[in-house]
This record gives structure tokens, C-alpha cells and sequence, in this order.
């Protein structure tokens, strides 16, 4: 596997010596270590968008969306994020990420809030919706978005894999 783009920044340092891994972080590591162990072979890049507390501007998202595709030439994205839109109104800053790169398929998290509202921009009819299944592996997990927007399922409930160094503390 390829090395961080963009390294997240570590928590503070703890009594016991180790690093804090702060709230929200980590995410799109996670999921690059699943992608690693499903395609040993591929080089993946994780690359951090979010500096501010799980959340970040949208044109500084697709900014750095651009900068990793001009400087690394993808095969495939995946974007563990995306927003709800206010009266659902469709995402404009990745409304055209198809006509700029129509050779590079855009994986894109359902969303965890539990309901069907479109979230995007995994709600585009071109981008890859990917909801969460629960441990059964049969049923969609509680938290997942859903509905008909939504292309396919994996599983994202109770899963172990590889994660930043570091002391995660979980909060519901």
C-alpha cells in the first residue's frame, strides 16, 4: 500500500506515552485498510480532508479530490463522506466530477444517519452508494442511510481491521 497524502494530525499525547487518536478520526484510514486486505496488490492513498472536527467546506473536499487525482492518477475513489443538502438540493461541487473524469469510478458512503434522504454525492445516479450491512451480514445495519439511491451494501458493522496508531477511545 501507498503512504498518506495528507497525514492526519495525532491527539495529544497521553500519561501512558501513546498518542490520542481524536474524535472523528481515522475513518477513511479504516477503510483503506479493508480496500488493502480485499486487493493486496493495489497501492492506495489515504488522503485527509477533514480539519475541522469531521467536517470540512466542500470546495475544499473536491479541491483535494483534484490534487490527489492530478498527483496520483487514481483508478478508483472512495469518499467515506458526503452531506444531506437543505430541501435536497442536488450537491453542485461534485455534480460534474463524471464530465472532468468519466474514467474514475467514485465509491461514496450512504451515510450514517439511519434514513433514505439523499446524501451526497453518493445519491448521484453515477457515483457508487455503498450503505452498511449489520453484522448478520442480511440486514442493513441500523445506522445505515438506505433507499433506492443506495447501489450496494458491505459490510460496516463490528469490524476489525487496521486503524492509526494510537489509543481510540469510542463514543456513541
Amino acid at each position: 500500500p501507498g503512504g498518506p497524502a495528507d497525514i492526519e494530525t495525532p491527539g495529544p499525547t497521553l500519561p501512558t506515552g501513546e498518542q490520542a487518536i481524536p474524535k472523528y478520526a481515522a475513518h477513511g484510514t479504516f477503510g483503506a485498510g479493508v480496500a488493502a486486505c480485499m486487493a493486496p496488490e493495489a497501492t492506495i492513498i489515504v488522503n485527509s480532508h477533514f480539519t475541522m472536527a469531521a467536517a470540512q467546506v466542500e470546495t475544499v473536499i473536491v479541491q483535494k479530490v483534484e490534487e490527489m487525482i492530478q498527483n496520483h492518477s487514481p483508478d478508483l475513489i472512495c469518499l467515506p463522506a458526503g452531506t444531506d443538502t437543505r430541501e435536497n438540493w442536488v450537491d453542485l461541487c461534485f455534480n460534474d466530477f463524471p464530465i472532468r473524469h468519466p474514467k474514475i469510478p467514485l465509491v461514496v458512503s450512504a451515510g450514517n444517519d439511519s434514513h433514505d434522504d439523499e446524501f451526497w454525492p453518493a445519491a448521484f445516479p453515477w457515483a457508487v452508494a455503498v450503505g452498511a450491512l449489520g453484522t448478520d451480514q442480511r440486514h442493513r445495519a441500523w445506522f445505515s442511510n438506505y433507499g433506492n439511491w443506495v447501489d450496494v451494501y458491505a459490510l460496516g458493522e463490528s469490524i476489525v481491521n487496521a486503524y492509526t496508531t494510537g489509543l481510540y477511545t469510542y463514543q456513541e
